[in-house]
């Protein structure tokens, strides 16, 4: 168990922790995040996220002790803080585990025992010291170095500032040249700020590549490359097709119609012309309708 003397530092994690770290992560809290020695026998107050629960680690002199509080209905209220690490007093982690909040307490006058008088600085003698009233030397050099970290500063603005403006005009000039067409300048693009003498770059063609329409692509299948080995299938009527419906002598042939197919051959391309010949009737005075030319369908592809 615990005591808590009248006098000493407490120092308090302000970030959240894990309720599951034991002695071995509360002590490398201690030495990671608030820099401090865990075995120097200050405790070390641990909170969570809710604040219903607190750990306190302290070195007993032959070994850690980790106590844990844990409240049922309500919270630790403890005082705001802007770093890492919060300092309580003993008095005021009493009232902190009491349920007081130390915030909200009126602390009374008190005695206080005034703290030692700094040692004055000795004259220059044998050794080697230095008066009260000697100038520091390092105050002139500190001096130099804010001058010249102010004019750094100066400059990078300058430069920051330089490059906004850069930008826009930038940003200016591509939209005269390329943005939308009811946008574009109609002649030499010239920004607001360029002298009367300053050469501009000319503004691109209303006729240009962007204001083309689009040329539109042809409709229909494309001839077949004439590199290509072409051969020959004629596809012929048989003698029974040939016969024309008027029962005038067979129709004899009047044409030829020429098709190219692309077909392959294993590893090879090579033009199929299927040639079908056409026929039509040489009766002198045909029947309406039976008397047109007549031509093979195309066989299917094997």
């Amino acid at each position: 168990m615990l005591t808590l003397g009248t006098t000493g530092a407490i120092s308090v994690a302000v970030a959240p922790q894990d309720g599951r770290k034991g002695i071995d992560g509360r002590a490398g809290v201690v030495t990671a995040a608030l820099g401090k020695d865990p075995a120097s026998g200050d405790p070390f107050v641990f909170k969570n996220r809710r604040g219903d629960w607190l750990k306190i680690l302290a070195w007993q002199g032959d070994g850690f002790a980790l106590d844990l509080r844990r409240l049922e209905r309500g919270t630790f209220a403890f005082p705001a803080a802007d770093g890492a690490e919060l300092a309580v007093t003993p008095a005021q982690l009493a009232m902190i585990l009491g349920g007081l909040d130390p915030s909200d307490c009126r602390r009374r006058k008190r005695y206080a025992r005034p703290s030692d008088p700094p040692e004055p600085r000795r004259a220059p003698g044998r050794t080697g010291g230095m008066a009260d009233d000697a100038p520091d030397p390092h105050d002139a050099e500190i001096a130099r170095l804010r001058s010249t970290v102010g004019e750094l500063l100066g400059v990078v603005a300058d430069l920051r500032g330089q490059v906004e403006s850069q930008q826009a005009r930038i940003d200016q000039l591509v939209k005269l040249a390329f943005g939308p067409r009811g946008e574009r300048a109609a002649g030499p693009i010239r920004p607001d700020d360029a002298p009367a003498d300053a050469e501009v770059a000319p503004s691109p063609p209303p006729g240009g590549p962007r204001d083309a329409p689009a040329a539109r692509r042809g409709h229909g299948r494309r001839a077949r490359p004439a590199d290509l080995q072409r051969e020959r299938v004629e596809v012929d009527l048989t003698d029974a097709e040939k016969v024309c419906l008027c029962r005038a002598p067979p129709r004899v042939r009047v044409g030829l119609e020429v098709s190219e197919r692309l077909d392959y051959r294993p590893a090879s391309l090579f033009v199929r012309e299927i040639a079908r010949p056409t026929y039509g009737c040489v009766n002198a005075s045909p029947v309406a309708g039976t008397n047109a030319p007549y031509t093979y369908p195309l066989p299917r592809l094997p």
